[in-house]
């Protein structure tokens, strides 16, 4: 097949792409989240900063597998930092972590080439071998020099092939990084702690015994100009303006499933979620457990109020109505506004109060304001009941509440469904094949409840009535074609396949270097094109360049290992 080439011969970024660039970094910024702020952020230029820890040098931009995008480069920390005028006290320190971590890539580039020599997949000698960071040599008095405040980047490597664990050095703090944070504690300097995890890390321990933490900044997994994007929000170019989409426990054994999830119970073939309703803030909200930080939480550089002005009724729910307004002197920022409904605890058993709905204002200056109205379908009061088959909301008094995260809400309305009402029917499709044990009926949302409708009557909170109305029933139409045959088929569940690369991970060709595609074989016959297919969470992910045989035209395939960290194990050419 002829192709026309979207590669170029070129190096030099082309206009789009710096455009590109650009909106990664402002999106980077936008979601980070500052947990914690002891008047020592934003930090001003110019300073100097003792910066340390793995991701200082080499910043985890995403996840690895299907969580990888292959991007021409990716901005670190230290870059950032550096391009933004700081000076870095622990050069010596950061150019040291550099080599030890070259030669931990070189070493582990050997075993995985060598693992794939006996294995039928590549991709399995990938995933049992992933990469974990080395640790870095111990904070010298002299990589403190001159120092102002130290930066302490805590990084960790997840996706696929390698789950997050509950050992030190992921879900906890390694012994290597505790004794760095408590060396630069007895320092007396103040501390910045970097969280560049794509999932929570106990941190309670750490807080409570290193008082010189003065601020915390997740930023997670912040992509190719993380680095840049970093050093806005520190150095207050930008606001943070992240909230937490998990509920952070102040202990591991504060989740549900604690000891039996994953790995933990020793049976990584059937994992039973036994938590039924209460998933995350659900959870830590009806049975009364107190996080480390709360569900939607996030911090910013200056304080906002918060009106509520009402509610109109739509014809599938409700419209609410907010006046957001920046109630500090010196930074702007933005807000973001939460609703939630409390249900009422009658009946099945229900969590104690649902997220139903949220806005995110423009950036306000100091003393604006912004109104902004947020929609709440009834769908989203909704629950569903196994018994019934049924999607049904109950009769009772709900309550809705406005606030930043979930343990920040204010009772604004209560509104009153009079009589029960079906919804949505379901079909009985998935059965399940065993019974699971789950937590039932929360009495601490039950007294919690009662407690908020004494309030409520006490602050004379307006209520309203509330008519659900049953969903029309949704037809899909499916269109008619002439069917493929069996062989024919087989192709798409295939799709194209790299010769003696095996069928995961075979590179696209259609879009050269492509995580894969579907096939071509029925493009000729039935006008079926390839489809072009994302890998996993992180898009679309592209290898950065692509060889083509200059006799006919048509483009290399990739195996597994040259398509994976932008093809850090080498090139394969099909044979």
């Amino acid at each position: 097949m002829n192709h026309n080439h979207s590669g170029t011969l070129k190096t030099k970024r082309s206009r789009r792409e710096l455009k590109h660039a650009g909106f990664a970094r402002r999106a980077s910024a936008e979601g980070m989240v500052l947990l914690k702020n002891d008047r020592l952020l934003p930090l001003e230029l110019p300073m100097s900063i003792a910066l340390f820890g793995g991701g200082a040098v080499r910043t985890v931009k995403g996840g690895i597998g299907s969580g990888d995008v292959n991007n021409r480069e990716s901005i670190s920390i230290y870059r950032g930092l550096k391009t933004a005028g700081a000076v870095i006290t622990s050069e010596d320190w950061l150019t040291d972590y550099e080599n030890r971590y070259e030669a931990a890539r070189t070493g582990w580039k050997e075993k995985v080439l060598e693992a794939a020599r006996h294995v039928e997949n590549p991709f399995d000698a990938y995933s049992a071998n992933p990469f974990s960071m080395p640790e870095g040599r111990k904070i010298m008095p002299e990589d403190l020099e001159n120092a102002s405040a130290a930066v302490y980047v805590i990084s960790r490597i997840a996706g696929e092939g390698k789950d997050r664990r509950k050992i030190e050095g992921d879900y906890y703090f390694s012994k290597k990084e505790w004794e760095d944070i408590l060396d630069l504690d007895r320092a007396g300097i103040p501390i910045v702690l970097l969280l560049n995890v794509g999932a929570p890390i106990e941190l309670t321990d750490v807080l409570q015994r290193a008082g010189n933490i003065k601020a915390v900044l997740n930023i997670s997994l912040p992509g190719q100009e993380g680095g840049h994007a970093a050093a806005d929000v520190l150095f207050g170019r930008a606001a943070p303006g992240g909230r937490l989409t998990a509920t952070w426990a102040r202990h591991y054994e504060d989740y549900p499933s604690a000891d039996s999830f994953g790995y933990l119970n020793g049976n990584l073939e059937t994992e039973e979620y036994r938590e039924g309703i209460y998933v995350g803030y659900r959870y830590f909200d009806s049975f009364g457990i107190q996080p480390l930080f709360p569900f939607g939480y996030g911090l910013s550089y200056t304080d906002f109020s918060i009106e509520y002005e009402g509610l109109q009724r739509t014809e599938r729910g409700m419209d609410i109505t907010v006046t957001v307004k920046n109630t500090g002197k010196m930074y702007s920022g933005r807000e973001v506004v939460q609703v939630y409904v409390t249900p009422p605890q009658t009946g099945c058993a229900k969590e104690y109060q649902r997220l139903v709905g949220f806005a995110k204002t423009n950036t306000l200056k100091p003393q604006e304001k912004q109104t902004l109205m947020i929609s709440v379908d009834q769908s989203d009061l909704a629950g569903y009941s196994e018994q019934l088959r049924a999607w049904f909301m109950e009769a009772g008094t709900y309550g809705i509440w406005i606030g930043n995260h979930s343990a920040s809400l204010q009772l604004a309305e209560l509104f009153t469904v009079h009589k029960q009402t079906i919804l949505e029917h379901a079909k009985g499709s998935c059965q399940p094949n065993a019974v699971m044990e789950e937590p039932g009926i929360a009495e601490f949302a039950k007294n919690k409840a009662g407690e908020w409708l004494l309030t409520a009557e006490e602050q004379k909170i307006p209520v309203s009535s509330f008519i659900p109305r049953e969903e029309r029933e949704r037809i899909y139409q499916i269109s008619p074609a002439e069917e493929p045959s069996a062989a024919e088929l087989i192709p798409l569940l295939y799709g194209n396949i790299t010769q003696g690369a095996g069928t995961l991970g075979s590179a696209g060709i259609r879009v050269p270097g492509s995580a894969g595609e579907t096939t071509e074989a029925l493009e000729e016959k039935y006008g079926i094109r390839s489809l072009i297919m994302a890998d996993g969470p992180a898009g679309l992910r592209l290898r950065q360049s692509y060889e083509v045989d200059r006799k006919t035209n048509s483009v290399y395939g990739v195996g597994v290992l040259g398509a994976l960290e932008n093809g850090f194990f080498g090139r394969s050419r099909a044979s």
